[in-house]
């Protein structure tokens, strides 16, 4: 009898981006499976056949109203399907889902702990999010973080106990297709992408991958670049992400950014791999991840990376031989580390060459995958032969 599970997210492109390879890997085991999320419009990938999508809808951000009206809807949900299993992920669909699945006593409830939303906010507010999270830990069976930095984050803020958690492989929510990231293919890349925005072959490319927003620390992004071009001032900037928290940046720097001709907005893209060939330097100055894809994404194309020293980039990089780490929301650190490396040629040559090295030891998709399907297996079978 195929094994029924089904995957919850609150934002269909959670599926493009995070789950698209291991639901094809469980698909190809037997498994029976289904995704939830708010609005499968936003799903762009092509669609697996046999793997139902299931529209609820659910607002990001807080709501009362959500957190009932939600619960209830995924809890008839759960009562007309007969799941083995419930895997879930983002703070709000978590919370929905978890809490629903307890009441239904779903046998096995795996919470995919893609960062800790709390860990950005201070007073009432971090006091509300971290109940919030405690409750979804509670319900869950099972905390899979994807990060042993977060793990231990959880253990200490009491969010677990640490029998109740634990990281699969080496973390990261999906790991590196180096099918995609073609290392091969970079030098072919790079030139067609920056023929595509007119940048020289000679200018130094700095690049970032994710919302711009000021918790992605953008600010300090902004900053660190505009002092990089009074020493090299052809230097370009791709910014590769979306716009709809661009509000929370600081007002002059993003008058600057909108109005420099060496700052380029790709907006989001499914081809990331062509991009990050094209940069040089990537920077990810962000104040809280769960992970963290940019860093092994760019250390897989051989491009070294200046992060903040938080949960995620951590376990990805090693401080001055795979990348660079600096303190959170420290524009001065950061301007430094990409002065040194925009300068140095050699530098980036080595610590681009050693972060792949790890990456492809570390975070190969293929293995991640074998290692999600055994943990899927070991966890369902557990319960049935109880």
């Amino acid at each position: 009898m195929n094994k029924k599970v089904c995957f919850i997210n609150t934002v269909g492109r959670a599926y493009d981006y995070f789950l698209k390879d291991q639901l094809k890997h469980l698909k190809n085991s037997n498994y029976d499976l289904t995704f939830i999320c708010s609005d499968k419009n936003d799903i762009k990938s092509k669609l697996e056949q046999e793997i139902r999508i299931i529209e609820i809808p659910m607002r990001r951000g807080a709501s009362i109203t959500d957190l009932i009206k939600c619960t209830f809807q995924f809890y008839n949900h759960f009562k007309k399907n007969n799941y083995d299993m419930v895997v879930y992920s983002g703070p709000n669909a978590s919370f929905y889902a978890s809490v629903a699945a307890k009441l239904h006593r779903i046998p096995v409830r795996v919470y995919s702990q893609w960062g800790i939303r709390y860990t950005g906010n201070l007073g009432i507010t971090r006091f509300i999010f971290k109940l919030l999270e405690k409750i979804t830990c509670i319900c869950s069976t099972i905390v899979q973080p994807d990060s042993k930095s977060n793990l231990d984050f959880g253990v200490k803020e009491g969010l677990y106990i640490s029998s109740k958690a634990y990281v699969i492989w080496n973390g990261s929510a999906k790991g590196i297709d180096f099918n995609v990231f073609d290392i091969n293919k970079k030098v072919l890349w790079r030139e067609e992408i920056r023929k595509k925005y007119l940048i020289s072959s000679n200018d130094i490319v700095v690049g970032f991958v994710g919302a711009l927003r000021k918790d992605k620390g953008t600010n300090e992004l902004l900053r660190a670049f505009k002092e990089l071009l009074s020493t090299l001032e052809s230097a370009k900037l791709l910014l590769i992400g979306d716009k709809d928290l661009y509000r929370t940046v600081n007002s002059e720097l993003r008058n600057w950014a909108d109005n420099s001709s060496n700052v380029i907005f790709c907006g989001n893209t499914q081809e990331v791999y062509k991009y990050y060939a094209a940069m040089d330097i990537f920077l990810f100055p962000s104040y809280r991840e769960g992970f963290g894809m940019g860093p092994i994404e760019a250390g897989a194309m051989e491009i070294p990376v200046v992060a903040s020293n938080i949960p995620g980039p951590v376990d990805s990089i090693i401080d001055g031989e795979t990348g660079f780490l600096v303190e959170v929301k420290d524009w001065v650190q950061l301007k430094n580390k990409l002065i040194q490396l925009a300068t140095d040629v050699h530098l980036r040559v080595e610590i681009g060459k050693n972060a792949r090295i790890l990456i492809k030891e570390s975070f190969d998709k293929d293995v991640l995958m074998d290692k999600y399907l055994e943990d899927k297996n070991r966890l369902i079978n557990s319960y049935n032969s109880r």
